[in-house]
This record gives structure tokens, C-alpha cells and sequence, in this order.
């Protein structure tokens, strides 16, 4: 025990023989800290709780609630003999009630809650009580938010064959755990009726996936899309970010396929030039690639670099 200050609880409370316990129970540490943002929505809530003084917290008094549903009660159990009874629901199937040691507290119970996966983008919110056994009691209440779904963020035209995705979160970059983000087939070109001409079915060819450990962009690579007509570029929900949420759709992949400066300066390169983003197979530096920095940026800046004009 820690810091009695005597020789302990005398029988009728505080005496000579000891302070007594005079404080109610504090936490020890939350994680995830209350506050914070962008948590994995898988994160399991781990709450210490300890108590000062000479007695033992009291278990029957404990009550732990999660988005507003009670999720744990100490009620008639006893620590080390049926404490992990109180669990209610879905939260009883991986949470736990532990204890560790401790120089500076006398008992500290560790709480290990997981319910499930929250939803990306909530407000997760928990509260709980606790008590001595003379009483004292200790209110907690924390909150804190999940990261957000990854989403397609834009969509830009590179040319007419070429389309850039960006993504609202970092994507896992590893074919084993996100193999969706390098399948082609992942990928779709919708045609839609916001343009001024009707767009033709499109397939993608490639994908190209930013270099880096957690890129945010792809390239495909299509068919020839038509000009003046307009696609809805969507994504496989199976596509996941570094957080392992699954793609949502959020409608924002809208493009309307425009001549850019890439295409002007493309039809000026002399025919015997591929132009595409590989040769035979594999990727290098070729006349298109030179054409598509000097355009895009073009582009960008509202030059008129390598327009027809």
C-alpha cells in the first residue's frame, strides 16, 4: 500500500493509527487522449483509474456508458473473481478489467474497452464513475474524434487520356494489404449528362500509383475520353487508407473532358513518338512525359504555351 501515513485504517475510520482515505480515485491515463482527432476508428479506449490512500477502489459502485449506453457495471462483482462480468452488448466480447502495479497508487484497474469499430469521422464520446470503498467518488467524461473517411477529393485531366484522383487521407501503398488501389479494374468513368456531348463508354487501361509509402494520387490511363462530355470517376470502397477505412463515394470525381495544353503539344510531337506513359512495357522518361510537365503547368499558371493560337 502507498502512503498510508500510520499504520493503516483503524476500525472505525480515520484514527491515530492512520489518515485514512481521504481522496477520491483519479486517472492515471486516457488513450485516446480526450480532444484528439483523426484516431483509428478501430483504436480500443484504454482507461486507468487509481486509487490514493490506504483502501481498495470499490468495483460495485463502477458504471462506464459509451455514446450514452451503458457499457459496463461493477454491480455485485468483485475484483479478481468475476470483474469481467460487467461488460454489456457488443463490449463484452473483447474488453477486460485488469490491474497493474504501481510505486505511486495503491490499486490502478486498467479498463480495456472495445466494442467494434466506430465510424470513421464520429465523435466518440465515453463517461464513467468510480469510488472507494468509504465513498469517494470520481466522475469521468472524454471525447475524442475518429479520422475521416477517405474520399476521392478531385479529379484533374492530364489529357485526354490521362486522369489524376486525389484523395482526401494517405493510402497504404502495398499491393499484399491494399491490393484494390493497383487493380485497374477498381476504377470506372461513368458517363453523365452535365456535358455538352455525349460521352462514350470508357474503359481504364493503367494505373499509376503516386511513389511513397502513402501516396494521395493515381493516374489511369483510358480509353480516349470525348471531348465536351462528362464522367463521374469512382473508386472501390475495397481501396484503403493508412487508417484501414474503406473508400467512401462522395460524389465529387465529377470531370468535363476539355482539350488541355498536354493534348496541343501532344499532337505536335512527331508520330514515330509513343505516347503513352510506358514503352515496351515499362516506365521511362519520354517525349510525353516532358510534354505533360511543360503543359500541365502550363495550364495551371493560364499560359498559352504550346496552344495552337
Amino acid at each position: 500500500m502507498a502512503n498510508c501515513n500510520g499504520w493503516g485504517l483503524g476500525n472505525w475510520g480515520e484514527s491515530y493509527w492512520g489518515q485514512g482515505d481521504q481522496f477520491a480515485p483519479v486517472v492515471v491515463s486516457q488513450s485516446p487522449p480526450c480532444g484528439s482527432e483523426n484516431i483509428n476508428k478501430c483504436a480500443p479506449i484504454i482507461l486507468k483509474v487509481a486509487s490514493v490512500g490506504c483502501s481498495d477502489l470499490d468495483l460495485d459502485c463502477v458504471r462506464i456508458t459509451l455514446n450514452g449506453v451503458q457499457i459496463y457495471s461493477g454491480a455485485g462483482l468483485t475484483f479478481g473473481v468475476d470483474q469481467n462480468d460487467g461488460w454489456i452488448g457488443a463490449c463484452s466480447a473483447n474488453s477486460s478489467v485488469t490491474s497493474e502495479s504501481s510505486s505511486i497508487y495503491n490499486d490502478v484497474w486498467v479498463f480495456y474497452i472495445d466494442c467494434g469499430c466506430f465510424e470513421c469521422g464520429d465523435t466518440v464520446e465515453y463517461s464513467g464513475t468510480f469510488c472507494t470503498e468509504q465513498g469517494k467518488t470520481l466522475s469521468v467524461s472524454c471525447s475524442f474524434d475518429t479520422a475521416k473517411c477517405p474520399y476521392i477529393r478531385e479529379v484533374e485531366e492530364i489529357d485526354r487520356n490521362h486522369i489524376v484522383l486525389r484523395f482526401s487521407t494517405p493510402l497504404l501503398n502495398d499491393i499484399k494489404i491494399n491490393p484494390a488501389l493497383f487493380n485497374v479494374n477498381s476504377y470506372q468513368l461513368i458517363s453523365t449528362n452535365l456535358g455538352i456531348a455525349e460521352g462514350k463508354f470508357v474503359t481504364p487501361k493503367r494505373v499509376f500509383i503516386e511513389k511513397g509509402i502513402l501516396p494521395q494520387a493515381v493516374i489511369l490511363e483510358t480509353d480516349f475520353l470525348t471531348e465536351g462530355a462528362s464522367y463521374q470517376v469512382v473508386a472501390s470502397s475495397d481501396i484503403i487508407d493508412k487508417f484501414h477505412q474503406n473508400l467512401e463515394e462522395r460524389g465529387l470525381g465529377t470531370l468535363v473532358v476539355r482539350s488541355t495544353r498536354v493534348d496541343d503539344m501532344l499532337k505536335k510531337l512527331p508520330r514515330t513518338y509513343v505516347r503513352r506513359s510506358d514503352v515496351n512495357a515499362e516506365r521511362k522518361v519520354t517525349p510525353y512525359h516532358i510534354a505533360a510537365v511543360l503543359g500541365i503547368e502550363n495550364d495551371r499558371l493560364g499560359g498559352d504555351f504550346g496552344s495552337d493560337a
